[in-house]
């Protein structure tokens, strides 16, 4: 099943100022006809990704009128029998390390909110899907911007059901 994801960087192993471009695509550019694979609207298309990464699938490009390509979402994988959030929190750390080697230390957003009913640790998928538990990193661009127009970075878990977890970015 396919997830709209949050802004991402392509791949890791790749120069600077390549990696601040998600997916291979530069803020602002004009998304090619070559490069679409599906429209799904006047400003939202299915791209071909110039640069791919094992944890996404497909690739969402919004493009303005005037602006060009404003943002990029990756479509993810899932990660099924996460239901305590081992393999995803895996997965989330490994992405977040190289990220933070890039662009310093991302802010850490790691909470449960104190009504919940998810609170033992076998309902962690659970608390996300329900909005309930929020696991996420955050990069900004601040005082000097990240290259391409990128502004921020956002990398965050999200679940479909009980057991099944993805990662945004």
């Amino acid at each position: 099943m396919m997830r709209l994801l949050m802004i991402t960087l392509a791949m890791l192993s790749i120069p600077l100022a390549a990696r601040a471009q998600p997916f291979g695509f530069s803020m602002g550019d004009v998304l090619e006809e070559g490069q679409i694979v599906k429209k799904l609207n006047d400003f939202k298309f299915i791209a071909k990704p110039v640069k791919t990464h094992p944890e996404f699938d497909e690739v969402v490009v919004v493009t303005a009128p005037h602006t060009g390509i404003c943002l990029v979402r990756g479509v993810g994988k899932s990660h099924s029998n996460d239901d305590y959030g081992i393999e995803i929190r895996k997965a989330f750390a490994e992405i977040r390390e190289q990220v933070d080697k890039n662009y310093g230390d991302s802010k850490l957003f790691d909470k449960l909110l104190s009504d919940s009913i998810w609170i033992e640790p076998k309902y962690w998928a659970m608390g996300i899907k329900t909005n309930q538990r929020y696991y996420q990193a955050v990069w900004e661009a601040t005082g000097i911007p990240f290259a391409h127009g990128v502004s921020e970075i956002l990398l965050t878990t999200e679940a479909l059901g009980s057991d099944t977890t993805y990662i945004s970015r």
